[in-house]
């Protein structure tokens, strides 16, 4: 049997589930509070708990894999019940190797129990590398600080048509900004706001 291919050009390889089947089948990112630790670094608490599946996400997004790719992987990896096909929206990364990551979703979608759990065991793998000196593939030795996991949403396509959800909590362009620019956690955000 071959991968069914979801309207947004998405490959389903789990065809048991019901949202795979309909969903983007592929991971980006969904958000995690951040805190401030003793050290003045940004690390995220407790992964998020399931949402509401979004059934009509891929019919609805305007994500759209590289078609190449996306039709080699039809062809030649495996179809299984057990394998799942990915890939990122948004990585971000500075000069002080603070990375975060961002999984988008536009006309407030939701991520495939499969993506979540993807993105959930990156997530944990980030996390416990915080605060540590990681030696890369190339041999060198650099400093790693986790700034998070992040779900954005539009409420249609982008911040000119409707609001702009972090998490499911509403924030504006200008906050979403500072918190993709590594300028502030979420956490400083939404306690700037209950201030004024």
């Amino acid at each position: 049997m071959k991968c069914r291919t979801a309207p947004n050009g998405a490959i389903n390889h789990n065809h048991n589930d019901k949202n795979d089947a309909k969903g983007s089948g592929f991971f980006v990112a969904k958000s995690i509070k951040m805190q401030q630790t003793n050290a003045g670094g940004m690390l995220p608490p407790n992964p998020f708990k399931h949402g509401n599946h979004n059934t009509d996400n891929a019919a609805r997004t305007d994500h759209a894999p590289d078609d190449y790719l996306l039709n080699w992987t039809r062809e030649n990896l495996p179809d299984a019940k057990d394998f799942w096909v990915s890939d990122a929206d948004l990585i971000i990364r500075d000069r002080k190797n603070r990375l975060m990551i961002i999984e988008v979703k536009r006309h407030k979608g939701t991520m495939s129990h499969s993506q979540r759990t993807t993105y959930l065991i990156l997530d944990a793998l980030a996390r416990q590398g915080h605060g540590t000196r990681l030696k890369l593939r190339d041999g060198r030795i650099m400093p790693f600080k986790y700034a998070g996991f992040f779900l954005l949403q539009f409420e249609k396509t982008g911040f000119n048509d409707g609001r702009a959800y972090i998490d499911g909590r509403v924030m504006s362009e200008k906050e979403i900004i500072d918190l993709f620019s590594l300028r502030k956690s979420k956490d400083e955000i939404l306690n700037n706001r209950q201030r004024f």
